[in-house]
This record gives structure tokens, sequence and C-alpha cells, in this order.
């Protein structure tokens, strides 16, 4: 659990459970297989990856710095394992962890305050997330069900009073994702090729979603 004195998603290691996926803090372990998921240039068709093309040694030391945010509570980010992965090609062992095959990453790239929905004269913290899965995994339902244990995560275990995510206006396969979970289109800012799709709901807009989703076969939590 947080301190008393840190906000209540400040924690040392962040881990999540769902019915294929282990969703937690990455650890240096992971450097490689996190490594291999960023530089892939079909995982990044749209340039969402920030600096794609570090190092493993690199990566292994933002992972170490990453430790110190996630325990004070200024982001969280997370990496996301398939537990029982199915025989695949030769091409993924590279992506092997601990407890399978590391899949995508996740989690919450930071915590700001914003104005309610409900009320724009208050403030609520809001969990900035996101999820990447890895080519070879798409189109298997893993990015939706990565993206509800990280968005009940965040409403539930870590008190955020909303969630905000944001693509680049060109990412259709994203979009879609967030129109089959029923959050819908966003709000479109900007213009030309720096147009983003932006999100943003409080936990009301997300029970709407669950029903949404339980209805059409694509609640997986």
């Amino acid at each position: 659990m947080a301190s008393p004195s840190l906000p209540p998603h400040a924690r040392p290691f962040h881990v999540i459970h769902t019915p294929r996926l282990i969703i937690r803090s990455s650890i240096e372990s992971d450097a490689l297989a996190v490594n291999i998921l960023r530089t892939e240039q079909l995982n990044n068709p749209f340039g969402g990856v920030v600096n794609p093309d570090l190092s493993v040694d690199v990566q292994r030391e933002r992972i170490a710095a990453d430790a110190i945010t996630t325990a004070e509570g200024k982001n969280a980010w997370m990496v996301v394992i398939l537990t029982d992965p199915k025989p695949t090609d030769a091409s993924i062992e590279g992506l092997r962890v601990k407890e399978g095959i590391l899949i995508g990453n996740t989690g919450f790239n930071c915590f700001p305050l914003k104005p309610t929905l409900a009320d724009p004269l208050k403030e609520a913290i809001a969990g900035d997330t996101g999820a990447l899965i890895d080519y070879r995994f798409a189109r298997k339902g893993f990015a939706i069900e990565t993206l509800s244990a990280v968005i009940e995560y965040g409403f539930q275990e870590l008190r955020c009073g909303m969630i905000s995510l944001d693509t680049n206006f060109d990412n259709e396969p994203f979009r879609n994702v967030m129109r089959t979970m029923g959050i819908g289109e966003g709000t479109i800012h900007g213009e030309g090729e720096g147009r983003e799709a932006k999100y943003l709901f409080d936990r009301s807009i997300w029970e709407i979603a669950k029903e949404h989703m339980k209805a059409e076969g694509k609640w997986y939590l």
C-alpha cells in the first residue's frame, strides 16, 4: 500500500493478474525483451514509441530508473506477459521472461490533476494510460484485456477519478479498440500529421463501457 505521505499510486511495484496475462512493473531482466518489442518497426507504424532504438544496456538503466519514479508516484509503467503461450516460431524466443512471453507494455505515463467531467470547478487524478501489443499477438483481444485491467486498476486500486488516453489520428487499430470497448471516438485535436484522438472518461462512463463489452462478448476479466 502507499505511504500516508504519498499519493495512492505511489508504490514500489505494481502487478495485475487477468485470465491470460500478468501485467506488472518491469524488472531489469526484462531489458532484452522490452528492447526487442520497442525496436520492432512493425510495432511502431504510427510513431508512438519514444526513442525506439535504445540499446539493451540503456533499456536496463531506464528500467532501474523507472523503479524510482514508480515508487514516487510519478508514473507506473508495466509490461504485459502472456502466461500460457501457444507454440510459436523461434523469432519470439527473445521475448521470453520468467512468467511467459512479454507481448507488450502499458501502465500509466503520469497522474495529473484535471477538472472533472461532472464538475469542472473540481479536480481529480487522471491516470494517463495506453498499451502496445506486439504485432504477432494482435487481434486476439489482448489489447482490450490489457486496457480493461489497467483501467480497472486505476479506478479501483489507485483511486484515479478519471482515465485519459491519446493516439495519433491515423492509428486506426487503436481507435478501433476504443470503439470496441465502448469508449467511442474521443475528441480530435490538432491538424494535418499532428492530429490526435484524445479520450477522457470517469467511472460512470467506464461502467457503461464495461456493460457494452460484456454485451458484445469483449469483457475478458
